[in-house]
C-alpha cells in the first residue's frame, strides 16, 4: 500500500511541475523513491527504472510540445517573421534604386524585372545594381537581345539586322526624324519587346524621365503607352 501512495505521490508532483512556462530552465530531477523490503528484488529493481524512465520521457516530451506551442504562437502573433518565397521581387513608387526612382510599377508573376525610362543611362544603372542584388533583369540593348530574334511585320529578325538598319538611317539622316523612327526595324523590335514584358508576367520597373530631357523619345512613349495603357 506503501508502495502505491509513494507513485502517487510522485505522479501528483510530476503534473505539477508539467504546469512550468514554456523556455524556462528545465532540469530532471532526481526522484528519491522508497520502496518497501520484498522478497523479490528484480521486481523492486524494475519499478525503479520504470519510474526514472517515465519521469525522464515524460519531462522531454512536455519540452518538445511546449516549444513546439510557442512556435505556432509566434508565428501567429507575429506574421511578418513568416518567409513568403514568391516569383519576384515587390516594388513601389517612389522605391530608390541605385539613386533612381520608381516612377510606375506592374508587378509580375515570373521572377524577372524589366525596365524602362526616358534616358538609357539611367536604365542600365539601375539593371546593373539589381542584377548584383542576384536579380534576373532583362533590358532592351544589345547586352540582353543581341542572341534574340524578332518577328517583325512576319519575318525573323536578328539583332544585327536590327543595329544595321538603325546604323543605316543615322548615316542617312543624322537625327533620324521620328515617322522614319517608327518603321524602323528598332521601333517595331522595340514594341515585340514591350508586348513580351508585358504579356509574359516580367515585373516592369518604369523611372520616367529621372534626367529631364526636354525632347520626347517615341520609343519611351510607345513603351509606356504598351505596358501602361
Amino acid at each position: 500500500m506503501k508502495l502505491h501512495l509513494q507513485i502517487l505521490f510522485f505522479l501528483l508532483t510530476w503534473f505539477n511541475l508539467s504546469a512550468t512556462p514554456a523556455f524556462a530552465k528545465v532540469a530532471l530531477p532526481s526522484f528519491a523513491v522508497s520502496f518497501q523490503n520484498t522478497e523479490n528484488p528484480n521486481l523492486k529493481s524494475e519499478l525503479k527504472i520504470g519510474v526514472s524512465n517515465f519521469a525522464r520521457s515524460s519531462i522531454l516530451e512536455n519540452s518538445f510540445s511546449q516549444i513546439e506551442v510557442f512556435w505556432e504562437r509566434s508565428v501567429i502573433e507575429n506574421p511578418a517573421r513568416k518567409v513568403v518565397q514568391g516569383a519576384g521581387s515587390v516594388f513601389k513608387v517612389g522605391d530608390n534604386i541605385a539613386g533612381f526612382f520608381v516612377n510606375r510599377i506592374k508587378n509580375g508573376t515570373n521572377g524577372k524585372i524589366a525596365i524602362v525610362g526616358r534616358k538609357m543611362s539611367p536604365v542600365e544603372t539601375v539593371g546593373n545594381s539589381l542584377a548584383t542584388e542576384g536579380k534576373q533583369i532583362e533590358l532592351f540593348n544589345t547586352s540582353f537581345q543581341k542572341d534574340n530574334i524578332f518577328k517583325i511585320d512576319g519575318v525573323d529578325k536578328t539583332w544585327g539586322d536590327i543595329t544595321s538598319d538603325f546604323n543605316n538611317l543615322k548615316k542617312q539622316y543624322g537625327t533620324i526624324p521620328d515617322n522614319i523612327l517608327q518603321n524602323s526595324l528598332m521601333y517595331k523590335a522595340n514594341l515585340v519587346w514591350a508586348e513580351k514584358i508585358k504579356t509574359q508576367g516580367y515585373t516592369i520597373i518604369d523611372l520616367g524621365n529621372p534626367t529631364n530631357e526636354i525632347a520626347q523619345s517615341v520609343f519611351y512613349n510607345m513603351e509606356v503607352q504598351t505596358i501602361f495603357p
